[in-house]
Parts: C-alpha cells; structure tokens; sequence
C-alpha cells in the first residue's frame, strides 16, 4: 500500500496538520476568500438526511492558496460534532490555487442512522470554516432529535452472546461488523434504534460487559465541486456590481460597465456550481451602467454567484439570497 492511500487518527492529522502550516505559513495568510455554509433546506423531518456546503470564493484580484490533503481540506461544525474529528485523512500535502474569481464547495451528507445526529431537537447551528485560516460562517437549521445510530464496542473474552442479549434488545442493536483479536476480545460495530447514542454510552460505560463502548461517528469524505473561472485581465472599465446584497426581493440587479459596446451573457449559480439561468444581451455604453436582472423567485436562503462574459473581458461576483 503506498504512503498516499494511509488513513491516520485525527491526534496525528493534526499533527501532520501543523508541520504543514508551518512548511507553507505564508500560504495560510495569504488567505483572502470569502465562506459560505448552506444547507439544502433551513428544517428537516425526522431521520432526513442533512446536506452542508462550505463554499469559498475568491472575489478579489489577486491569486491565493490553502494547503491541505487531497481528502481533507474545508470542515464544519454540526453543534458540537466537529467534522474535523471524525474523519481520515491521506497522508499528503497539497496547495489549492484560488484565482480571481474561481470558487470550490465541499458538501457532506449527515445520515442520522449513522451518526445518530441531531442528539437533541429545535435549532442547530452549523459552521462552516477552513482548518488554519480565520474564515468561517454559520447558520441555523431546524431539525429533531434522532434515535438510533452506529456504536463501537469492545466486549471482553469472557462475555458471550448470551451475555449481551439484554443489552442488544434494549438498544434494538444489530451486529455490522466484528473483528476478534487474539486473546479472544472482540470488537464490534453496532446498529442501534430507538435510543439517543449519548444516553447509550452512559448508560453501559461502566458495565463490566464492555471494556469500551463509543459512538461510531466517523464520517465520508466531502464531494467537491470546483469552479474555476481564468484569471481576470481586464481593463478597468469593464465591471460589475449586484443590488441588493444580500437579496431578500424577487429581483436581484446586475450593473455592469463597458469599456466598449458589446454582447455579453450573464450566468447564475449556485453554491453548488449548478448553472441556474443563463442570458444574453447587448449592453452600449454609460456613465451609469447597465441594468440586467435576476429572477430570484425560485432561489432559496444561500450564496450565490452571477459571471458575466464579453467579448474582452470575465468578471464574477457573490451574492446572497434571504428568505
């Protein structure tokens, strides 16, 4: 197996983590992009999976990196489940490049009959941030407590099954996985129904039928969307603003300034880098600029971008929709 396909606990990613930062420091400050954290929808029923989005762009001029591994990069938060504690990393180090205007999103899928997450019901704040920069954002969802989830058990050699058939009805478990070691220990993962994790974990912490019992909270690598736009060359007369921003009216408007006249098609996307619409028209030139709209009727609470194109110039920019 070769070094870049280890998987290594979080003390030594973390480890690894900070020879990383101090090999690139310069790297990690140079940081300049701006973060979002979405969800797919603000509430949820019960045992829905959750989908999160960190998102970051770079809305400025001038190139930046972040350093990482190539499975482990953007992270949040989901009340005080840290996504950077409960997953593996390979061991590598690689610089992401962000050029002006080019943006990347990760997103994870909460399943609740894993992680045995939300532990309590009404509102939960997720953060979205990036590991050794000061970007992050937050926002609420609302979702109940689930029941159930993965446990990892260690039973010693002389407790049988019959031993553990009281526990297992009581948490409505199932055996996903065994592994026994050589002195006769074994090491069990389990599927549990009908009870909150941490409530399980205290209850048989100290039960002599277990030399250890955890919640199985390990979590799936993020799917990353990257949208990379060319670097900006430009002259300084072509340029485009949004109003309002953030965005809480159907229509959004887009200004944008010409050196020259031109046809220039303006596209819409979303966090997810999923085009939305996608027009085209001819703007002259003004003092003041030229006007186009977004329709944002459909578009539900999150960040956004609008890339404008002509014939001599790209330019990209961020917006935010409130409902």
């Amino acid at each position: 197996m070769s070094a870049t396909n280890l998987k290594y606990p979080f003390y030594i990613r973390a480890y690894l983590f900070l020879l990383v930062a101090m090999a690139f420091p310069t790297i990690l400050a140079l940081a300049q992009g701006t973060i979002s954290v979405t969800t797919d929808k603000p509430a949820y029923e019960y045992g829905e999976t959750i989908e999160v989005s960190v998102t970051i762009i770079n809305e400025t001029q001038t190139l930046f990196r972040l350093s990482g591994s190539s499975s482990c990069q953007a992270d949040f938060v989901f009340d005080s489940f840290d996504s950077a504690r409960h997953k593996v990393c390979t061991l590598d180090a690689i610089q992401i490049d962000f050029n002006p205007g080019s943006w990347r999103t990760w997103t994870w899928e909460i399943d609740p009959t894993v992680l045995g997450l939300p532990s309590v019901d009404g509102d939960h704040t997720i953060v979205g941030y990036y590991g050794g920069t000061t970007m992050a954002d937050t926002i609420t969802v609302s979702a109940p407590a689930f029941l159930g989830g993965q446990l990892r058990v260690g039973i010693p050699s002389t407790v049988s099954d019959d031993d553990l058939a009281p526990v297992k009805e009581s948490l409505q478990a199932t055996v996903l996985e065994s592994n026994t070691w050589l002195d006769g220990r074994r090491s069990e993962v389990w599927q549990t129904s009908g009870v909150n994790l941490e409530a399980a974990v205290a209850l048989y912490a100290n039960d002599s039928r277990f030399y250890s019992i955890d919640t199985n909270r390990i979590l799936r690598s993020a799917r990353i969307v990257a949208i990379e736009e060319p670097e900006i060359v430009q002259e300084v007369s072509n340029q485009v603003s949004i109003y309002p921003n953030p965005c809480s009216s159907r229509i959004c408007h887009v200004n944008v300034h010409v050196l020259r006249p031109q046809v220039v098609t303006m596209s819409v996307y979303d966090a997810l880098g999923r085009s939305l619409s996608h027009s085209t028209e001819f703007i002259p030139v003004s003092s003041s600029g030229h006007r186009l709209d977004v329709d944002t009727s459909s578009f539900h609470t999150g960040f956004f971008f609008v890339v404008v194109r002509g014939i001599d110039f790209s330019v990209s920019s961020g917006f935010s929709v409130i409902r």
